[in-house]
């Protein structure tokens, strides 16, 4: 049987401490482009927040069971850190690999 930390790369997916992943995220991402303005991205977050709480208009509380806020952010960190392996790895991917991060299903 594999260890999980040493094997799978699912700790890839986790913010670790539970908490919020927004100032990860935008740190990863200036590192990338630090001249971009991040605050749609951060306007965005907090949307996606509103919205799985049932508090942005005509949206109802998630009470999906894995399809969660949790869920949505983990995969949103994990995307960001790829893409940010990619651009100091020397790559960044083609336009294929990186339009499938989003259709993440």
């Amino acid at each position: 049987m594999k260890d999980n930390v040493t094997e799978y790369s699912s700790h890839f997916f986790d913010a670790g401490d539970g908490t919020d992943p927004l100032p990860e995220i935008l740190h990863l991402a200036a590192e990338i482009c630090p001249e971009a303005d991040f605050t749609p991205l951060s306007r965005v977050h907090h949307d996606i927040t509103a919205m799985f709480a049932g508090k942005a208009f005509g949206f109802k509380r998630n009470t999906m069971p894995y399809h969660t806020l949790r869920h949505t952010m983990m995969v949103a960190l994990a995307a960001t850190r790829f893409l940010h392996g990619l651009h100091f790895g020397g790559t960044a991917g083609s336009e294929p690999e990186r339009v499938g991060l989003y259709n993440h299903p």
